[in-house]
């Protein structure tokens, strides 16, 4: 007779035998990963500290430099000018910018690297200011650029501008230039010649050739003045006019094809696809960019 066999284990482990520990997971690469992390986020921190501070440390904030900006020329009636000479070297984020324009000062503005711009407001009326690092090293030194514009506009003519470079600490003038911005341009104009009941005026002499954008026109019958609008910008183009219950269209023709206004060019006036409508009196006005006249011819409708 064999014996018994024998009886089935109570637990997955003989007693007294304890059940195994649970393998541990690797904490060294978590780590690692931890550690490379924070290097990297510091060497990241290091380097935009030392590009973006490191030329204040060259400059004392006690040492105010004095600089010299160098004549001003005019790009497409507005003013630009180059830093010639700095007597030490400091950084731009030092300096604030200004302006007055005729006898109104405006407020000031930090300057802002290109292509952005500052924003300054005299009286009512904003100008923009350039500034273009020819160093790239954030430090304000010779050959460095600023450029004064209206609003996305040229400057108003006949006008006298003042430039104020100042130090941020005390408000100091450091540098400044003054100009005056040319006078707007003298057009004339030929007689008014009427044909199939339009009118075609030609510009007999142009003090200057400048592009259209310079100039807006408008239209007045019999005694409603129309709402200015841009001349238009290619030769051929036309604008359209809403007066009273009517439209009217301003054709120019360039002549030369120079894209300038120029003597010989032509604006020719008519309705919506119709005639000008009889016996009323017409007046063509050309305007310069902020409005004021330049020239203007008038006419009667047979």
């Amino acid at each position: 007779m064999q014996p018994a066999p024998p009886p089935p284990p109570v637990g997955p482990y003989p007693w007294p035998q304890p059940p195994p520990v649970p393998p541990r997971k690797e904490a060294l690469p978590i780590l690692v990963v931890v550690l490379v992390l924070v290097l990297v986020i510091g060497l990241l921190f290091a380097v935009f500290f030392f590009y973006l501070f490191l030329p204040l440390s060259r400059t004392p904030i006690y040492i105010v430099p004095s600089v010299t900006l160098g004549p001003v020329g005019f790009v497409a009636r507005n003013a630009t000018f180059e830093v010639t000479s700095v007597s030490t070297p400091a950084p731009v984020g030092f300096f604030d910018v200004n302006l007055r324009v005729g006898s109104e000062t405006g407020t000031l503005r930090r300057i802002q690297l290109d292509p952005g711009y500052a924003t300054i407001l005299v009286s009512s009326q904003q100008y923009r200011v350039y500034f273009v690092d020819v160093g790239s090293n954030l430090t304000l030194g010779a050959g460095d650029r600023f450029t004064v514009t209206g609003n996305g506009t040229a400057l108003q003519a006949s006008t006298s501008f003042t430039f104020y470079l100042l130090w941020i600490v005390d408000g100091r003038v450091v540098g400044s230039t003054n100009w005056t911005t040319p006078s707007k341009t003298v057009v004339m104009f030929s007689s008014v010649n009427q044909s199939s009941g339009n009118a075609t005026i030609t510009v007999a002499a142009v003090s200057e050739a400048i592009v259209p954008s310079f100039y807006k026109v408008n239209l007045q019958v019999g005694a409603t003045v129309g709402d200015a609008v841009a001349m238009p910008t290619m030769g051929g183009s036309f604008v359209t006019l809403t007066i009273g219950r009517r439209q009217y269209e301003i054709n120019w023709t360039d002549i030369g094809g120079e894209r300038t206004l120029n003597a010989g060019d032509n604006f020719r006036i008519t309705g919506n696809n119709v005639a000008l409508p009889a016996a009323m009196v017409f007046t063509f006005y050309l305007l310069w960019a902020d409005g004021s006249s330049i020239q203007s011819s008038s006419w009667s409708t047979p």
